[in-house]
Parts: C-alpha cells; sequence; structure tokens
C-alpha cells in the first residue's frame, strides 16, 4: 500500500512537475478574477469599518468636516461581543460529546473533557481565531478557519486565515462543490529551510538558490485585488513592507484540488504546494482516507467557512456592509454638511469694499476669507 504522506514530486518527472506548477496557479488566477467584485466591495466595507477619511479634493472644502460614523463599526463589534460569548461561554465548555443510549457516560464525559483541553490549551490560537473570526464575519460575509496536523510543530492547529489567502471560485454555491482551494501561505526563508531540511519539501533547487542570492520575492505575483486589500489594511494602521527585499516572506500556494497521477483517467484529491516566483511544485501529497464508520473513501477538508448572510449565487456570503454601507455614507454626507453649514453661518466672507472694482462674474471665497 502507497504511503498518503509521500511526497510524490519525487516520483514525477520533469515535464509534469513543470505542467501540474503552471496548472495550479494559472487556475488560482482564474478564481481570483471570478471574486473581483466581491472583493472590491470587501475592501471599501474594511475602510468604512476602520474610519478611513478620503482627503478632500475640492478647495474650497480641503479643510471642510469629514467624519466618517461608526454605523458598521458598532454592529460588528456588538456582534462579535455577543457571538463571542455564545461560542466561547464562561465555563470554558465548547463541545459536548453525549452517549447515544446512555450506556457510554463516562466515555462521553471523558471525551468532552480532552476535546476541551484540547481546543483551550493545547491549540493557542483557537480562541484568539474565533474572536478575530466573529469581528471578521459581519465586515466581510465570509471567514475561514483551517484545520490541520503541522508536521513541523507536530500538533493539530486551527487557525483563522484571512480572506484575500483563501482563494475559490465564485460561481459554486457551495465551497465542498469546489473543485480546488488555494491557501495563500507566506513563508520566511527560515521557515521554508525547516520544511526542506526535514523532507517536507522537495525539488527546491530554484527556491535555495533564490535564497541564497536573496533575490526578491515575487510576493507582488498575488493577485491585484488580494494585494490591494492588503495594502488598505497597511496604510489604515500606518504599516510598511520589509524595506530589505531579503526579508520578505516567499509566498507560497497551498492547492487542495484533483489530480490524476496514475493516468486512470480519474482523478484523486492531493494537497499540492507550488512556489508562486518560479512554479515550482515541492510537496505534493494525498489527502485521501478511509472513512473509518462507512468505509469509504473520503478525501480530507481543512477548511471550515462561515457565512454571515447566505449569498443566493456563491458560497462567499454578505456582511453588515452590504447593507450598511449606502447609509453610512449618507449618514457620514449629512452630518458633515450639518457642521459646515454651521461653520458656514458664524463665518464672515464677502466683499467689504462697494467699489472693489473687481470684474463681475464667478469668485471663489474661502470660509471667513473677505476680498478688498
Amino acid at each position: 500500500m502507497a504511503n498518503k504522506t509521500e511526497n510524490k514530486v519525487q516520483s514525477l518527472d520533469e515535464n509534469r512537475l513543470r505542467e501540474i506548477g503552471n496548472l495550479v496557479v494559472d487556475e488560482y488566477n482564474e478564481d481570483v478574477a471570478s471574486r473581483t467584485k466581491w472583493m472590491e466591495n470587501n475592501k471599501e466595507y474594511f475602510k468604512l469599518f476602520n474610519g478611513e477619511r478620503k482627503r478632500k479634493s475640492i478647495p474650497m472644502l480641503e479643510n471642510s468636516s469629514n467624519i466618517i460614523m461608526p454605523l458598521l463599526t458598532v454592529a460588528a463589534i456588538q456582534f462579535q461581543s455577543r457571538a463571542y460569548d455564545s461560542l466561547i461561554p464562561s465555563n470554558k465548555e465548547v463541545v459536548k460529546a453525549l452517549s447515544s443510549d446512555g450506556t457510554a457516560v463516562d466515555a462521553a464525559e471523558r471525551v468532552t473533557k480532552h476535546l476541551n483541553w484540547q481546543l483551550m490549551r493545547d491549540m493557542p490560537k483557537f480562541t484568539e481565531g474565533m474572536d478575530k473570526l466573529c469581528l471578521a464575519l459581519p465586515i466581510f460575509g465570509t471567514a475561514y478557519k483551517k484545520t490541520y496536523y503541522d508536521d513541523v510543530s507536530k500538533k493539530v492547529c486551527s487557525e483563522l486565515i484571512n480572506i484575500e489567502d483563501v482563494v475559490s471560485s465564485y460561481y459554486q454555491n457551495d465551497i465542498d462543490d469546489c473543485e480546488r482551494i488555494t491557501h495563500a501561505v507566506s513563508l520566511s526563508s527560515n521557515e521554508i529551510m525547516k520544511r526542506i531540511k526535514s523532507n517536507l519539501f522537495m525539488n527546491a533547487d530554484k527556491i535555495l538558490k533564490a535564497l541564497k542570492e536573496k533575490q526578491p520575492s515575487a510576493s507582488g505575483n498575488l493577485s491585484s485585488f488580494t494585494k490591494e486589500l492588503t495594502e488598505t489594511k497597511d496604510s489604515i494602521f500606518g504599516l510598511e513592507s520589509p524595506s530589505n527585499v531579503s526579508d520578505a516572506p516567499r509566498v507560497f500556494l497551498e492547492q487542495h484540488r484533483l489530480l490524476d497521477l496514475d493516468d486512470d483517467d480519474i482523478a484523486e484529491p492531493y494537497i499540492v504546494m507550488v512556489d508562486l516566483d518560479t512554479r515550482t511544485p515541492v510537496r505534493i501529497v494525498s489527502r485521501e482516507y478511509t472513512n473509518p464508520i462507512t468505509r469509504k473513501k473520503e478525501a480530507w477538508n481543512f477548511f471550515t467557512e462561515y457565512t454571515f448572510i447566505p449569498n443566493p449565487v456563491s458560497h462567499y456570503g454578505f456582511g453588515f456592509g452590504i447593507m450598511l454601507r449606502h447609509l453610512n455614507e449618507a449618514a457620514n454626507s449629512i452630518l458633515n454638511e450639518l457642521i459646515d453649514a454651521g461653520n458656514l453661518a458664524n463665518g464672515q466672507y464677502g466683499f467689504y469694499n462697494k467699489k472693489s472694482g473687481i470684474k463681475s462674474g464667478d469668485t471663489q471665497f474661502r470660509r471667513g476669507e473677505l476680498k478688498a
């Protein structure tokens, strides 16, 4: 029997690896393009949530009121505070195992204690991820958690993944129906070397050469809208990319997809890890397992999708932004116009000399300005 965790990269020739690398990157770009409008809207919702103020370009209004009402912010925070208390109760009992026939009550209690210990103690990112998830969900409408066994830390991990880093086709109503799901993973040079030394990554000669020569990472190859949302976050929080390009992480595409590697015309479920810069596959492992109950072969699903408001045409959901964006913008305009009107009413401006000699026509004034 073949080892399910065997890295298939070592058994494939160079042409086949090149073909798989190009396929992964090209189809990732297709999926990114399919959700362009959804990502554009989420970028605007995130700006509204953080109260980003746009500089007014009209000269007369450059110093006018520019207040952002926190309607979306308050709604998202209220949902977060209520949802988190429901999901992570004060007694820290997140899951409860029950005995179906009442004969295994003690076993159910032991399972309950172990699962809660694992979630709350052995998986330190679980509670932090749920806290952030409860805030991100009402803003963007969709959030993802990835649950997997980490070969490096040797632990089960459950992490919140940013929406710009998880990509699938917009045109599927259920994420389980997607033929591929891609997680854009950023790894530092040290994390890459750990994986190469432990043989988790193979066929890494080009990557080693790039690291040795300190070549710039091709994180710029990420989709424009993925970059824009990341840059929007950075500008709001005053963050900057590393000034030293050698410090920038390399981007790998971890694509959960179907591949036919045994040429039997039936595609099986695999996880393919590809370096985005060189399009080099470094890891291909099966994600197929035998269900112990049904005895049928099934595919591991590492991603859990949370949806706030269901989208009738896609598995990508809607958040408060789709309902509150225009109301929030209208409230901003009304409040700022009221403040500006008060300033204009209190300020003195105009001509103070009737014989100023100025020719008739349109004349622009600034607030409080007198023209002689």
